[in-house]
């Protein structure tokens, strides 16, 4: 069994507590606060005394590797950022009514696309597998780091 987590701290914990995997993505945080979450997702396991080496995580990293940098970029640009695009939407929904729900009105469509761009060169640089073999082994040097 696996449980999903969008980042929450106690979801981490519960996972452990009840001995199933955790499944999770970058999403919402980064290294740093992804190896905190494993570190305490780990600890709520072992103090729950289950079996030793199936307290897994699993992290979602969007993919696509290329010979060149740019032509990795070039493919997955549109895709991620259709991806993050229908993220921020399923977010809106959820927040319907409330005082953010009414801030987001005022938000521009130039303004939405500007901060879908920044958002998917951030990904592209730091929280995903995109690019070519080489600078792709960064970040699996961060995974590994993070637990």
């Amino acid at each position: 069994m696996w449980i999903a987590s969008g980042g929450s701290i106690e979801t981490f914990k519960k996972a452990g507590e009840t001995g199933v995997g955790i499944l999770t993505g970058l999403l919402n945080t980064t290294f740093e606060d992804l190896a905190e979450k494993i570190k305490i997702y780990r600890q709520a396991y072992a103090d729950h005394k289950h079996p030793i080496g199936k307290d897994n995580v699993v992290l979602m990293l969007h993919t696509y590797i290329d010979e060149d940098m740019e032509t990795a970029k070039n493919i997955a640009r549109n895709p991620m950022s259709q991806y993050l695009f229908e993220s921020v939407s399923m977010s809106k929904k959820q927040t319907k009514g409330l005082e953010i729900d009414r801030k987001a009105k005022d938000v521009t469509d130039e303004e939405v696309a500007e901060l879908l761009a920044y958002t998917v060169e951030k990904y592209f640089d730091k929280y995903s597998l995109i690019g070519t073999e080489q600078s792709c082994q960064k970040i699996l040097n961060d995974v590994k780091k993070a637990g």
